[in-house]
């Protein structure tokens, strides 16, 4: 389980490091065909599924660093204002393998909200032991 906790840990920062080191676009100019309200700060992570056991969650919180959580059912969700000087923010997770699997062929789904609008997801099957890894998903503003 460690070597999962620091996996996804390693991952997530990697992915912010890379993402909050960009130029900012400048978004009113060029917004995208599917970027919700320019400029929202307005985060939700949303995780559902029929995962059974604890599962150890790692998102970004407003401030732009890492925070991670254990969820012991589901849903679970948590929203939040991101900083003006947060660039990115992403979620990922797995099983603790030392504390209650799920069991095999259950999913989780992960999803990020942006200003009220869905902007991510990703859904992940528990392995034959019940044990699973989510990798992260990142959205940038």
């Amino acid at each position: 389980m460690k070597a999962m906790y620091w996996w996804s840990v390693t991952l997530l920062t990697a992915l912010l490091i890379g993402t909050t080191s960009c130029k900012k676009k400048d978004k009113e100019s060029s917004p995208g065909p599917s970027a919700p309200a320019v400029n929202s700060r307005q985060v939700k992570y949303e995780v559902t599924g029929t995962f059974s056991g604890h599962l150890d969650m790692t998102y970004t919180n407003a401030g732009g660093t890492l925070t991670t959580v254990e969820v012991s059912s589901l849903p679970w969700s948590v929203e939040l204002t991101a900083e003006s000087t947060v660039y990115a923010v992403a979620i990922g997770g797995g099983s603790d393998l030392s504390d209650n699997l799920g069991q095999p062929g259950q999913s989780v789904t992960m999803k990020i909200y942006s200003a009220g609008k869905q902007v991510k997801t990703q859904t992940t099957n528990t392995n034959e032991y019940g044990s699973i890894y989510i990798p992260a998903i990142s959205y940038g503003f």
